[in-house]
């Protein structure tokens, strides 16, 4: 199987997995919640701290009777959860593996290279691994639609590749030539693909259901160095070198992290990609929820009910006005009357029998005469 071959596949791969996590709820987290216990002191009496424990064991016991309750639904609001990171438990685990592997191996050799390696050789290692990464934009420039962005990734890769000496030197910048970031991941979420959960990859670190996906079809994409003909070993050291510079690229940037180091990453990359996914120019929260509330789990419009049908009529579909025998019923909304404001040429007269509205015309008969004319017919 060539690498073409493997690429078309790992693409529709990424595709049908980042579509079956988008159908999945949101909110997808386990309906098992641990039920809080109390923390007593422990008070010894007579040299036994038996009264913490009845305590401790009232408290779980009394959890554990209205975990079992058929009418208590109520949930503990001390336990939160981001509904972007249902498997927070694994991510962490994941996230404190890598962490480890970074602090004592991929750090140190990091801070070694950049203390080491002059400034214009850094440079030119970061332009050479860029102008590769031109492959991938050009293509999912394309797969989007972008007529700009894969004209101009195209003739960044084709300048920086010749006149920039196999992309050492980054001349297209020099030339005013825009640079454009794409990825597989990002091509999926312009196409309406939901990002799905977040997920920490071992070695790898932050990412998504979509961009994982995303990621292994990039890493399938055409790779002009393959032309070269490398072995094994010029191979494992050209992905080492990349790794390296890639991650003294991020020292910098560590005095910036704030807080719980694995919320501050996640919340950053969320909306890191978020923003290129809509090319810095993402919707506004209300923005978004209005087109989540605007269909129902069904992708039906909400006008409707699960059968299909308008929800102003009920399961007959008679009128919900009405009652089955089509009279209206006790619970159908009042009909506010329409009242008419008396005009210029009306009179308000009362009587014994209420408040009456006359117009006053000059070829209108009075309301006295035709009282008149009523008593003399009975005559």
């Amino acid at each position: 199987m060539n690498r073409s071959t493997t690429w078309l596949v790992a693409a529709l791969l990424s595709v049908t997995l980042s579509a079956c996590a988008s159908k999945s709820p949101d909110g997808a987290q386990s309906s098992e919640v641990a039920a809080p216990v109390a923390e007593v002191p422990s008070e010894k009496v007579n040299g036994q701290d038996h009264q913490a424990k009845d305590v401790a064991s009232d408290t779980a016991k009394g959890a554990a009777d209205d975990e079992g309750s058929w009418d208590d639904d109520s949930t503990d609001d001390s336990v939160v959860t981001d509904p972007a990171d249902p498997w927070e438990g694994f991510n962490r685990a994941m996230f404190s593996f890598n962490d480890t592997l970074d602090v004592y191996f991929l750090k140190p050799i990091a801070k070694g290279y950049k203390n080491v390696t002059p400034e214009f050789m850094q440079t030119g290692v970061s332009n050479f691994f860029s102008n590769i990464g031109e492959i991938s934009n050009l293509t999912n420039s394309g797969l989007q639609g972008k007529k700009n962005a894969f004209v101009a990734s195209t003739w960044r890769f084709v300048i920086n590749s010749t006149v920039g000496i196999f992309g050492l030197f980054d001349v297209a910048s020099s030339l005013g030539v825009r640079k454009y970031d794409e990825d597989f991941g990002q091509t999926l979420g312009y196409w309406g693909v939901s990002s799905g959960p977040y997920l920490v990859l071992p070695f790898l670190g932050p990412s998504t259901v979509r961009d994982a996906g995303g990621t292994a079809v990039d890493f399938f994409n055409y790779d002009p160095v393959n032309e070269l003909d490398l072995n094994r070993d010029q191979n494992i050291g050209r992905w080492s070198l990349y790794v390296v510079q890639k991650r003294a690229s991020f020292l910098s940037a560590e005095s910036l992290i704030i807080g719980d180091r694995y919320s501050f990453i996640r919340d950053v990359y969320l909306q890191n990609r978020e923003n290129e996914v809509y090319d810095g120019h993402p919707p506004s929260k209300a923005a978004k929820k209005a087109h989540a509330d605007s269909g129902d789990s069904w992708g039906d419009d909400t006008g409707a009910d699960s059968w299909g049908d308008d929800d102003n009529t009920d399961s007959w579909g008679d009128d919900t006005g009405t009652d089955s025998w089509g009279d209206p019923s006790d619970d159908a909304p009042a009909v506010e009357a329409s009242v008419k404001t008396p005009s210029a040429d009306t009179q308000l007269e009362a009587n014994s029998t209420g408040t009456k509205v006359v117009q006053k015309t000059d070829d209108s008969v009075t309301d006295d005469a035709l009282e008149s004319g009523e008593n003399k017919t009975q005559d």
